[in-house]
């Protein structure tokens, strides 16, 4: 982050731009059969059931480090 900051201190990072570095520092750095995913809603890795109320509907984890499935037509299994 103070390489990106060095690089552009007369503009101010936006969230989007902190997002991208951390993203690229946690893929470069995943062990294999891991994979990060972004933006991935609650109820496609928790039961919906389970969930509390405040995360249902449309709300988002903005990354989610998983397990890469053994076939391709699986899900990923967030760890």
């Amino acid at each position: 982050m103070g390489h990106r900051r060095c690089l552009y201190r007369d503009y101010p990072l936006s969230e989007g731009a902190l997002v991208a570095e951390v993203c690229n520092l946690i893929y470069t750095n995943l062990p294999e059969g891991l994979q990060l995913l972004c933006e991935v809603q609650y109820s496609s890795f928790l039961n919906s059931g389970s969930l509390p109320k405040i995360l249902r509907g449309k709300i988002r984890a903005d990354l989610v480090v998983a397990e890469t499935p053994a076939r391709s037509e699986d899900e990923p299994i967030p760890k």
